[in-house]
């Protein structure tokens, strides 16, 4: 289950990079006591120098993927009028969780991974129980806004020359299964129901922010897509 928990998993690295950031060196007793303080860290973490940095430094940055992400959707997402911390932090932890899982077989240039198996996954609903199709649902969902979102160009290529679904099936898709996942028992058990609902609500808006961050800032597609 993704959950969003990505500001938890930031690492003692994590923090002396955006102490540095911030012109205090090494985390100090009063960064680390604002970083520990939730209202403190949103206003540290949307400052404008992180994503600079994170942008325009030319080398190997220390950080780990639980920022990097958090950073870059935070700042799409703002830009597309959402603003709202808790569906950042799910959303990165998403993209922080599928780039490790599919980092060894991306979709854009490994065809035989994703469609295929989203439409195995769909057909599994038939047989599932009432449980495991709250979870089958969630994965749809999750896994059509990560391909949607980051492989926009890959989708369109499929559509153009082999006749497979377009974007918006995808986004059709995404939107209902998290929909209807949002009003389970276990969605209310998880704490998950209002961001199922809202990630629902707005799968159209993130999805065109990720094409964006996916476009402009992290170049994830192949060339040619």
């Amino acid at each position: 289950m993704i959950r969003p928990n990505c500001r938890l998993q930031f690492t003692p690295e994590d923090l002396n990079f955006i102490a540095a950031v911030l012109g205090g060196g090494d985390t100090d007793a009063q960064l680390t006591s604002l970083f520990s303080d939730p209202e403190s860290l949103d206003l540290i973490l949307d400052k404008g120098d992180i994503l600079t940095k994170i942008l325009e430094d030319p080398g190997c940055l220390d950080i780990s993927d639980h920022l990097y992400f958090y950073i870059l959707v935070r700042h799409v997402l703002k830009r597309s009028e959402i603003d709202n911390t808790v569906l950042t932090e799910y959303i990165a932890e998403l993209l922080s969780e599928y780039a490790r899982a599919e980092r060894s077989r991306n979709p854009a240039v490994a065809e035989h991974t994703s469609i295929h198996y989203l439409t195995d996954v769909i057909q599994a609903l038939e047989k599932a129980d009432d449980r495991m199709r709250f979870f089958i649902r969630v994965f749809i969902g999750n896994y059509t806004l990560f391909l949607s979102g980051l492989f926009p160009g890959y989708l369109n290529h499929r559509t153009r020359y082999k006749s497979a679904p377009d974007i918006e099936y995808y986004e059709r898709l995404g939107k209902s299964h998290y929909r209807i996942a949002s009003t389970h028992q276990l969605a209310y058990k998880y704490e998950l129901s209002t961001i199922l609902a809202d990630l629902s609500s707005y799968y159209h808006r993130i999805r065109l922010a990720l094409n964006d961050l996916s476009k402009r800032l992290v170049f994830l597609e192949a060339p040619g897509y």
